[in-house]
Parts: structure tokens; C-alpha cells; sequence
């Protein structure tokens, strides 16, 4: 049973939360199951985790291997931002008790890896919408030319000049450098493809500045999508480009320029229009 895992509590040291908060480690980072209903102690914890065996098994299955959960002990709603997907299910019980909603969430690297999940289990997961970022270049630019930035320059992207036109979709909140691997016919759409995202490391030379031009999506996108379950699927994107400096050892990512893509040459540039 899931619960022979929980820790047993002293009652006179209950706490009672708003939610209650399950967490299992897998090889891509740690899964979570929020349920509504609040838990005092646990042993509260542990029958509550008991009604949740059904669904527990079928993500077990759906990953291939057994899953310890462990309770989150005074875990609040208010949790910082994680690279996860987030999935509602529902759990129904005998007898006329109240069915659970719980929360789910699920690494986007672990997702990746999987493939989608078995029928009736995707039959009771209803994923929830994210914004998401198409990087379309990983343009070489130095600290001096950096310094140069400014209205009416523009910025050449060299994988455009390349065919096919790879770009790396993810996210809004995901791990750096992650994604699945998208196509661009033009700056207006992009096809999914198979497989995770990369874009040609021989476009960022060596003691160079990381920086990424980034296209956001039109609307919200499935995490089936951004899982690469979605292989064909014409992702529509927003007229508007940034360039960012991407985070490194000591620093957080920064917002460089705005602007929006013009045909350049054989491919295409960001022509900058704020800095």
C-alpha cells in the first residue's frame, strides 16, 4: 500500500492546511499530487493518499515503476513556480463520499520521455493550458555588440538561412535549454516535429554571450503539445520578437530588445524597435 510509506505523527503536533501535498521522486525531477481536501496529521494523510490508489497505479503503469509518495508536511498552496504540467483529475468513491479533485504535476523533462498515457487514464486527466516560447535563434553576439543594441538595428538569425528552420518550443516555465523541436515554414506558424528540441550548438561560438530570439504562441498551448505528442501540428505565433541574454552561473536571464522578424537575404532578422 501507498500509505506503509508515510511517517506517523503525534495528533498533538497537528497542523491543519488548506491542501494536502504528496511528492514522489522520478529520474526527471519530482512529480506532486495536490488534493483539496485538508489533513491534520498523518495518519489523516495517509488513509487520504489510500483513496487515491486507483489513480496512483495508473501513473505507476504509465511510467513504468513504482512511485514512493511521500506527504509534504504544512505544504501551503502559495508554492513557487516549478517546470512542471499540471494535470485535474477527479477520484469518485463508494458509499456516498465526497470525490477528491486532486492536482497533479508532472516535470516537463518527464513528460517528454513519456509517451501518452494509456486510455482510460487519459480519460481522467484534464491538462491545463500554458504560455508558451518558440526560440527561433541562438544568435553569437559579444559583449561589445551587445553595448551597440539599439532602435532601427537588427539581428541576423542563421538557422533561418538554413532549411529546415529549427526552433526549440517550450514552456514558459521550463528548465533551460528544454523544449521539443519545432519547424518554421515563416515567423507566422511553426510545425511540431518529432523528437526533443535542439538548435545547432555551431551557432553560439565559443566565450560568446548566450542569447536567444524568442516568438511567443498566439494562445495557451496543451501540454500534449509541448510534450511531442503532438507530431504536424501547426502552432500559430504572435508578430512580436524579443531578444534575451539567457541566465548564467551568477546571473538571471535578461530582456534585451523588442521588435519583429523582416525577411533578410536567404532568411530573416529581428529588426530591433525598443531596447
Amino acid at each position: 500500500m501507498h500509505a506503509d510509506t508515510l511517517p506517523v505523527l503525534p495528533l498533538e503536533a497537528a497542523i491543519r492546511t488548506e491542501s494536502t501535498r504528496f511528492d514522489a521522486v522520478t529520474r526527471c525531477g519530482t512529480m506532486s499530487v495536490q488534493l483539496e481536501t485538508p489533513v491534520a496529521h498523518a495518519a489523516e494523510a495517509a488513509l487520504l493518499l489510500d483513496r487515491c490508489d486507483a489513480l496512483l497505479d495508473a501513473l505507476d503503469a504509465w511510467l513504468h515503476v513504482a512511485l514512493d509518495w511521500r506527504w509534504i508536511e504544512a505544504a501551503g498552496t502559495d508554492q513557487p513556480a516549478r517546470a512542471c504540467a499540471s494535470a485535474q483529475a477527479t477520484i469518485t468513491a463508494d458509499g456516498g463520499a465526497a470525490p477528491l479533485i486532486c492536482r497533479i504535476e508532472v516535470p516537463w523533462a518527464l513528460l517528454r520521455t513519456l509517451g501518452q498515457p494509456p486510455h482510460a487514464l487519459a480519460g481522467q486527466l484534464q491538462w491545463s493550458p500554458v504560455p508558451a516560447v518558440l526560440v527561433v535563434s541562438q544568435p553569437a553576439i559579444d559583449e561589445a555588440e551587445l553595448r551597440l543594441l539599439e532602435r532601427g538595428g537588427a539581428v541576423v538569425l542563421p538557422e533561418s538561412m538554413r532549411s529546415p528552420w529549427h526552433a526549440r518550443l517550450h514552456a514558459a516555465h521550463d528548465d533551460a535549454g528544454q523544449g521539443v523541436l519545432a519547424e518554421l515554414a515563416s515567423p507566422a506558424s511553426a510545425t511540431l516535429a518529432d523528437g526533443p528540441g535542439t538548435l545547432d550548438p555551431a551557432a553560439q561560438a565559443p566565450g560568446r554571450p548566450c542569447c536567444e530570439v524568442r516568438l511567443t504562441t498566439t494562445r495557451p498551448l496543451a501540454p500534449e503539445q509541448l510534450a511531442g505528442w503532438a507530431a504536424g501540428v501547426a502552432i500559430e505565433l504572435a508578430p512580436r520578437a524579443s531578444l534575451w541574454r539567457c541566465a548564467g552561473p551568477s546571473e538571471a536571464e535578461r530582456y534585451l530588445a523588442g521588435g519583429r522578424l523582416i525577411p533578410w537575404g536567404d532568411g530573416w532578422a529581428m529588426l530591433i524597435e525598443s531596447v
